[in-house]
């Protein structure tokens, strides 16, 4: 084999030598960084302040605040999950306590909530908070908003829905949304976003600051005041 052959051959295999030996130290270097970090922990400890308990069937839900402020300030989510179980889970920003078959649930702190029931009939919500409803299937559903309220209606199927909101309320209902008849009563100022069809309905607004109706929704529409 010629020298220049051997020098060049010599010379690559310096080179993958050096490139593997350089992988080696840069990982032994990030996984060193990595667990000598105080925050890292490979079985990342539960956040003390988070908490999941468990709760007793109920069929209404009573929401309120007291968050000091003047209806400005940010507000959480509740999402509102069909579930096996009854549950509730959030930080340490909530008080709640249970009446005969209704929850009340009082907001201190900012902090996003979610609530797991089977069922759910009525829903009165003075406390600023929006609320998200994934997969309620119902027969009836009676819900009240306060005002700076948002109310989302997701993959739900209710026969019969009747809504109110206070002022400045935003009502939203997806084309997912299963109804068969609906009532909906919103005071000034209120946004309203419809988007399923249905079979009968009976809508009232005073002042919209704005309407969103689907083809699907003006073609289902019967009555609006």
């Amino acid at each position: 084999m010629k020298t220049s052959n051997q020098l060049l051959l010599g010379f690559m295999g310096l080179l993958v030598i050096g490139m593997l030996f350089s992988a080696i130290i840069l990982k032994a270097g990030y996984n060193k960084g990595i667990t000598n970090n105080p925050g890292y922990d490979k079985q990342q400890k539960p956040d003390p302040d988070y908490t999941k308990a468990s709760l007793p069937p109920f069929k209404a839900l009573v929401l309120t605040s007291s968050i000091d402020g003047d209806g400005k300030e940010q507000h959480p989510d509740i999402t509102i999950n069909t579930s096996a179980d009854y549950s509730l889970e959030s930080y340490k920003n909530i008080t709640s306590h249970r009446i005969g078959d209704t929850l009340f649930i009082d907001i201190r702190k900012a902090r996003g909530i979610t609530l797991n029931c089977q069922q759910l009939s009525y829903i009165r919500n003075t406390s600023r908070c929006n609320v998200f409803l994934n997969g309620l299937v119902t027969d009836q559903l009676d819900m009240y908003a306060g005002s700076h309220v948002r109310s989302y209606f997701g993959d739900v199927n209710i026969k019969r829905l009747r809504y109110t909101g206070d002022t400045v309320n935003i009502l939203e209902v997806s084309d997912v949304a299963k109804l068969d008849s609906v009532k909906i009563s919103m005071h000034k100022n209120g946004s309203l976003y419809f988007y399923p069809g249905y079979r009968y309905g009976d809508i009232q607004v005073d002042s919209l600051a704005e309407l969103v109706l689907s083809p699907q929704a003006v073609n289902s529409l019967k009555k609006i005041n």
